[in-house]
């Protein structure tokens, strides 16, 4: 039976027959295309042609990410890497030695040279080189006018670097420049253990006293009222040798310096010819009181102000009387002494009494200089 009444029957089977029948099922291919044979021919390629092939580039052949990236794998730490613990141990050695050094130098330092060999000359003439150049002694040294200054004040009590104050008041004295004197030492300071580098024999003592305008010589005797102008400025070095504490200049050396240094004004208080001031060599004191306000340096140079009251205000301190023993006039003077560093801070405060015999004047023993007779 050819297809096509097969579909009509299929479509509408009441036509064909008149008894119900289920449709029969379509051949597979009944609705295809008609099958078409591949072609037999074939196309040849020229041999001088480059035929169309795709190349994929590096990005293409490469796999596609994966969805999930695992971290990096971590750093090491600083701490356990082995340049790191080299370094610090480096590090912390050198510091170790540094600090130990300055330790060592602190409280154990190197002992100064022995006095009059070569290497305490070049320490004495490096600190007088240097002490030329300090400050203080620049001031000292400038070839200033001459200042007013009035009785009841005590003497450059200006600071460093302010110049002569003028105060107000009635009783004015001129007072020249500072003079710069070498004045005799004691023989506590000329010892060997004070002596060179290591002791106090570096110093410079400037004077400023009245002198009479025509003569020019000074004029204590003619006018008490003139003593209290009497001052002097010295600047010293300290040496290591009087160092209690490293550092620190011992109690003992402190009154040794000042009682030193207070001679002096006591020898223009008395009553000594001008040409033999400088030459007289005046004994210890009968008293001396020293007040500590802070510890004073070694090793560096310090400045010493002395001076004497003033005849009205030590009215009561600088008599005469009658000695019943010797019969002969007693004279108390009374000498002033502070202690400070370069920079004005006060170390200690000191006073001196001297009691003598005047006029007579001991001719001199086993002194160099002469010597002054001393009450017990």
């Amino acid at each position: 039976m050819p297809p096509r009444t097969l579909l009509v029957r299929a479509l509408h089977p009441s036509s064909s027959s008149s008894c119900l029948s289920r449709p029969r099922r379509l051949p597979h291919n009944l609705l295809a295309p008609p099958f078409k044979r591949p072609s037999t021919t074939r196309t040849t390629t020229p041999a001088n042609s480059v035929p169309n092939v795709y190349f994929p580039t590096p990005e293409q052949t490469q796999p596609p990410p994966p969805s999930f990236v695992p971290p990096p794998p971590p750093r090491k730490r600083l701490w356990r890497r082995p340049a790191f613990w080299y370094t610090a141990a480096v590090v912390f050695t050198l510091m170790g030695a540094q600090t130990g050094y300055l330790v060592q130098l602190a409280l154990c330092p190197p002992e100064p040279p022995e006095p009059f060999t070569i290497e305490d000359e070049k320490l004495c003439a490096f600190l007088w080189q240097k002490i030329n150049n300090l400050r203080p002694v620049d001031i000292l040294q400038e070839n200033r006018d001459e200042v007013r200054l009035r009785a009841s004040q005590p003497i450059f009590s200006a600071p460093w670097d302010s110049s002569s104050p003028v105060y107000e008041g009635s009783e004015f004295y001129e007072i020249p420049n500072w003079t710069d004197v070498e004045a005799p030492t004691s023989a506590t300071m000329r010892s060997v253990a004070l002596a060179g580098s290591r002791g106090m024999s570096v110093r410079r003592i400037f004077t400023r006293a009245p002198r009479d305008p025509q003569t020019g010589e000074m004029a204590v005797e003619e006018n008490d009222k003139l003593k209290g102008a009497i001052s002097h400025v010295i600047v010293m070095y300290i040496g290591p040798g009087c160092a209690g504490w490293p550092g620190v200049a011992h109690g003992g050396a402190i009154a040794t310096l000042m009682t030193d240094a207070m001679r002096l004004p006591a020898s223009f208080s008395l009553p000594i010819p001008a040409e033999r001031r400088l030459d007289t060599m005046i004994p210890d004191p009968v008293g001396l009181s020293i007040k500590y306000s802070r510890p004073a340096p070694s090793g560096q140079f310090v400045v010493l102000r002395v001076s004497v009251p003033f005849a009205e205000e030590a009215s009561n301190q600088v008599t005469e009387f009658e000695d019943g023993a010797n019969d002969r006039p007693l004279t108390r003077i009374q000498v002033t002494c502070r202690l400070e560093k370069l920079s004005g801070q006060l170390c200690a405060e000191g006073r001196t009494e001297w009691l003598f015999h005047l006029p007579q004047v001991i001719p001199p023993q086993d002194h160099d200089v002469p010597l002054l007779d001393q009450s017990t």
